[in-house]
């Protein structure tokens, strides 16, 4: 079977097209936003990162997507995620698998 344009021309893994067009659409983001990016690639390249933006900007990307990347390429992630509620623990438990990734949250109620 020939191959298709497509499947020969696959973003390289970990650049910024990777992140953008494989990774953003195995959790189901139409695209990232620059922050969310640049946190993922210095995440990747070893460095911490912090960010400060309003509710609903899309903070939660900025550990699904170094998470997401992470498995695809090796298969396998771990994340502990602190929170300060029983409530925002559900809620990104909630919300991570709504994603695809699995995600239990811990707290005096599920244990």
């Amino acid at each position: 079977m020939e191959s298709t344009v497509s499947e020969t021309l696959q973003p390289e893994v970990g650049t910024r097209e990777w992140y953008q067009h494989v990774v953003a659409p195995a959790l189901k983001y139409p695209r990232l936003h620059d922050f969310q990016l640049e946190l993922a690639l210095a995440i990747q390249n070893g460095l911490d990162g912090a960010i400060l933006a309003s509710c609903g900007m899309g903070k939660s990307a900025c550990f699904y997507v170094p998470v997401k990347a992470a498995i695809l390429r090796h298969g396998e992630a771990l994340m502990i995620l602190v929170v300060p509620t029983k409530a925002l623990s559900e809620d990104q438990a909630k919300s991570t698998n709504a994603r695809g990734l699995r995600a239990v949250a811990i707290n005096r109620d599920t244990m």
